[in-house]
């Protein structure tokens, strides 16, 4: 007899001989403990047949050793469908447990670990939802960044945020790396370098997206993602989208809607202009205006030549943000002034000079089409003041209104500025024989630049009013949000007369009349 087999249970010594193992590490499986190799089987047969998926979420303080150990494909590997990896670099990412984490001692992003998990993630082969959470792209080594996007290349549901991803080279290919999408989130990402190729943003390929969801930016424009869902594609269908929308660049917006209308069955929309060339960006900087939405405001401009500002504005190759709101006749931020008139090379020189920048270029960035980025930088960078944003978008939705919109439940949310009334009218051009629910959400500021006082209250009555009589059987809902008390029968006599609109009024949160 063998002495050392003395005293253990015929279980143990069964759970030792199969796995080969100590009895110390059989221990670490509570799962063989707990049960019955009958019962482990029944229960293993039953998670089988029933198709359970199981989400995994990769932190800097992952254990790689038992994260290794648990996800075989006689573990947990098999039911694993989504992937969400947190590089944990800002306050709000990971909680306080994982709060800078994913930083080293200096406070600068250490994404080291995720290349270690390399060799384990190589066994996931059944993921469909990828998400990417709180990065800095470019410290990620380029063997690592070349795995993900080949390995997880068909997943169908990609969530990209709060990534900063240094230049739009790497943006745009990390989108195409991803062909099987039918569900894109894109939000809080950032880059400072334009980069890309033509072949990059402008796209052919049908596009077939159940949901779409993006924004809002911290830097970078939204102009040239617009291009790339939309601008060469014979085929654009969307389900469903759910649009944040800070950018003065509303020709963009007006091309968008009118792309995804036909096909649109929900939209969420909300529009809330803090970008550079907003007139609450430039009241924000240079007069430190408080807001019913303080919380997301920063108060300090950030530095926009360091990619792993989180909260940086777009404005690295502007000439720096003290020039950002300075407008020329047109509305548009003085760009060949700032950059000179040699195009983007003498940008990329410039930064390649600047010893006390972060390079943005990254080594496997593919080819560079200087013509598409200084045409990008003509058309789409300069940024627009809001008034003539205004007038723009009003005059595309005079000159050829939205139609054949399909929409059934329309929600919008506006924070009121100067384009307040230009989102009301888009969003009524989007009204459709097949809406029958229409929300609509007005918050309105502290301050008295964008106050109650300031709102356009005739045209609004106008507006919602005529939605109207053309809809029926159409839910119309509109919550009026403000921190003052507002006399709403005087304020939208039209609306009140005909009693279509059902109206909450808001005060700091609180429900005070409907």
């Amino acid at each position: 007899m063998n002495t050392d087999d003395e005293g253990k249970s015929d279980e143990s010594k069964s759970m030792q001989r199969n796995n080969n193992t100590s009895p110390q590490q059989v221990v670490a499986d509570p799962f063989r403990l707990l049960f019955s190799r009958e019962i482990r089987d029944e229960i293993i047969d039953i998670l089988a047949t029933s198709g359970p998926t199981w989400r995994k979420d990769l932190q800097p303080r992952t254990n790689v050793k038992c994260f290794s150990e648990i996800f075989t494909p006689e573990r947990l590997l098999p039911y694993v469908r989504e992937l969400s990896v947190l590089g944990c670099l800002s306050p709000e990412a990971c909680g306080a447990e994982g709060h800078g984490s994913g930083n080293n001692t200096e406070g600068k992003p250490d994404h080291e670990w995720i290349t270690a998990l390399v060799p384990s993630l190589s066994r996931f082969n059944q993921i469909d939802k990828l998400s990417l959470h709180n990065l800095s792209w470019g410290d990620i080594a380029v063997s690592t960044r070349h795995f993900i996007l080949t390995h997880f290349a068909a997943v169908q549901h990609l969530v990209l945020s709060m990534i900063n991803f240094w230049n739009s080279n790497q943006l745009f290919r990390t989108l195409n790396s991803f062909p099987q999408v039918t569900r894109l989130l894109l939000d809080n990402t950032m880059w400072h370098l334009a980069n890309h190729s033509l072949q990059q943003v402008v796209r052919k390929e049908p596009l077939k997206l159940q949901c779409l969801r993006f924004g809002p930016f911290l830097a970078g424009h939204y102009g040239l993602l617009i291009r790339w869902l939309i601008e060469e594609r014979d085929t654009v269908n969307v389900d469903e989208a759910e649009i944040n929308w800070g950018d003065t660049d509303i020709r963009s917006l007006v091309d968008l809607m009118r792309a995804i209308a036909p096909s649109l069955k929900v939209l969420k929309y909300q529009q809330q202009f803090e970008s550079v060339g907003s007139d609450h960006w430039v009241f924000r900087v240079y007069g430190n205006e408080e807001t019913d939405d303080s919380d997301d405001d920063q108060a300090s401009v950030p530095d926009a030549d360091d990619p792993n500002d989180w909260y940086g504005i777009q404005a690295s190759d502007s000439g720096g943000d003290e020039d950002a709101g300075e407008f020329d006749d047109r509305g548009a931020t003085k760009f060949n002034e700032q950059n000179g008139s040699e195009g983007p090379e003498e940008d990329v020189a410039d930064d390649a000079n600047n010893h006390n920048a972060p390079s943005k270029s990254l080594e496997d960035d593919e080819p560079t089409d200087p013509r598409a980025v200084w045409q990008s930088s003509v058309e789409v960078f300069p940024c627009i003041h809001e008034e003539e944003a205004n007038r723009i978008g009003s005059q595309l939705l005079e000159e050829v209104p939205i139609q054949d919109s399909a929409l059934a439940i329309i929600q919008g949310r506006i924070v009121w500025s100067t384009l307040g009334t230009f989102g009301i009218k888009l969003l009524s051009q989007l009204l459709s024989p097949h809406t029958r629910r229409f929300t609509l959400s007005l918050a309105l500021r502290k301050d008295v630049r964008w106050g109650q006082d300031q709102a356009d209250w005739g045209t609004i009555d106008a507006l919602l009013d005529s939605l109207a009589p053309a809809h029926n059987g159409c839910l119309f809902d509109l919550n009026i949000k403000s921190h003052l008390r507002i006399a709403i029968s005087h304020k939208l006599p039209r609306l009140h007369e005909r009693k279509v609109w059902i109206i909450r009024y808001w005060q700091d949160g609180e429900l005070l009349s409907t």
